[in-house]
């Protein structure tokens, strides 16, 4: 996860994990494939572009307490994955 987070601050760049097995691809990293428990060693670029899918915007906490700026969280689902 370290080796994610530094690439994804330094560049940008969003990496992923992807199974040889069954091709499952893991955004963000992980260390072994759900389905066939095979580790996942190896980080894989990812493309850069992507099409929104859909947002929310949240004006306040879980708890109910007022945000003092807006939260806005987007599923993106990337070219390629």
């Amino acid at each position: 996860m370290g080796t994610f987070l530094s690439k994804l601050k330094e560049s940008g760049k969003l990496q992923e994990t992807r199974c040889e097995d069954c091709e499952l691809i893991n955004i963000a990293p992980t260390f072994s494939c759900e389905r066939y428990f095979a580790t996942l060693d190896q980080l894989v670029e990812m493309p850069d572009r992507g099409k929104l899918v859909t947002h929310a915007i949240n004006h306040e906490d879980i708890e109910g307490n007022k945000y003092t700026r807006l939260k806005i969280v987007g599923m993106v689902s990337v070219e390629g994955a």
